[in-house]
């Protein structure tokens, strides 16, 4: 009868534990970014109109900013550099040359290093010689 009782009692204390249980991590959220040629490849318009509204959109902020860590969803930020054009196409737009896209490109790191970890892919250097149809988009 007495191991019976205890018997009991163990069943209970482990029928009554905490069951832990563990949450997965939010998703990483991946925004690709490129701009330019409408603000004529300055740095200070395209940051200001195409790239810091979508850094600070609520919706963004909201995943991103949360105190709870667990539920913090991480930002990876992609910026897509200034991509070469045809030299026909430099000579009608200036502003559209190899050494502006340069400036272009290291005004827009220096912004964009404010904001922590972007990646920036170096379209420059793959797309210089490229084909393309119309001297901006490029034949693949």
């Amino acid at each position: 009868q007495q191991q019976s009782n205890q018997s009991t009692a163990n069943n209970n204390t482990n029928n009554n534990s905490t069951h832990h249980t563990t949450t997965t991590p939010p998703k990483p959220i991946l925004l690709v970014l490129q701009g330019g040629l409408r603000y004529r490849n300055e740095g200070a318009s395209t940051f200001r109109y195409c790239v810091e509204p979508v850094l600070n959109l609520p919706e963004l902020l909201e995943h991103c900013l949360v105190s709870d860590q667990s539920h913090r969803q991480p930002v990876i930020v992609i910026w897509l550099s200034y991509s070469s054009v045809s030299p026909k196409v430099v000579t009608t737009y200036p502003h559209q040359s190899v050494e502006h896209g340069k400036l272009f490109d290291r005004d827009m790191k220096s912004k964009l290093d404010n904001y922590g970890n972007v990646s920036i892919v170096n379209w420059l250097n793959l797309t210089r010689g490229a084909q393309t149809s119309d001297g901006v988009h490029f034949l693949t």
